[in-house]
């Protein structure tokens, strides 16, 4: 996208959207929907980086108070000053190369070992199953099975509706993969970090039959197979 382009769909989303707001161009930034920042050549590099700058201050604040409280008021405070930064557009921020990501990740196992007072090279994997929180990548594939679960159940905006299609919706003959999302076909791994490939992808690395569970029902067994043991800190293998 040039900068002219840029500048374009800036002003034709600002009329629409007053809430949306452009940042100078030569910065290469626009930050778009409560605060998501992408920059010209649509990375998240900028998104990344700034989320990373403010989960390291609030884990180096959670740091300097954990003395001074026990283990259950320090997992409300991770809940209250870092959660919210992986949580926050995880979908939109998190599609790229997982490597990328590896800063996050680091922070949140180490505010983990603050939590529990253990020494900074202790395991990180006994962390999560003992505290039942999930890491920055299985926020990521809950995020996306959520939305998966809705777009096949009409409960989303019409945007996602038809995102997703059945294998049977392409021909009419009998399949072992009949009734299993039909992924796009991509050509690049960039377009495998897409909402629409990794749902269809997650969808079918569930371990259960999502479609006959309510919304609840469905998100407890989301959690609770990330919190299992047998469930990797990087998330369900794809």
């Amino acid at each position: 996208m040039t900068k002219s382009g840029l500048n374009e769909y800036c002003s034709i989303q600002s009329s629409v959207f007053p809430f949306l707001h452009t940042v100078s161009t030569a910065a290469l930034q626009l930050k778009l929907l409560c605060g998501v920042a992408v920059d010209e050549s649509l990375s998240w590099k900028k998104q990344i980086s700034t989320l990373t700058t403010k989960t390291a201050k609030s884990v180096g604040i959670l740091g300097n108070i954990q003395p001074m409280i026990n283990t259950e008021v320090t997992t409300l405070l991770y809940y209250s000053v870092i959660y919210p930064y992986i949580y926050y557009c995880n979908y939109e921020w998190m599609s790229t190369h997982p490597s990328k990501l590896k800063p996050i990740f680091y922070l949140q196992k180490r505010s983990l070992r603050i939590i529990n007072c253990v020494h900074k090279t202790h395991p990180s994997l006994p962390l999560f199953i003992h505290s039942g929180i999930i890491s920055v990548y299985q926020v990521n594939q809950l995020q996306i099975a959520l939305i998966v679960y809705g777009a096949l159940h009409k409960t989303l905006p019409s945007y996602y509706l038809d995102l997703y299609s059945f294998n049977h919706q392409f021909h009419n003959y009998s399949t072992q993969r009949n009734d299993k999302l039909r992924p796009p076909i991509c050509r690049t791994s960039q377009l495998q970090f897409g909402l629409i490939y990794r749902g269809s992808v997650i969808w079918h690395a569930l371990p259960c039959d999502p479609l006959n569970l309510t919304p609840v029902q469905f998100k407890n067994v989301l959690k609770q197979l990330f919190s299992s043991p047998q469930c990797s800190p990087c998330g369900l293998s794809l």
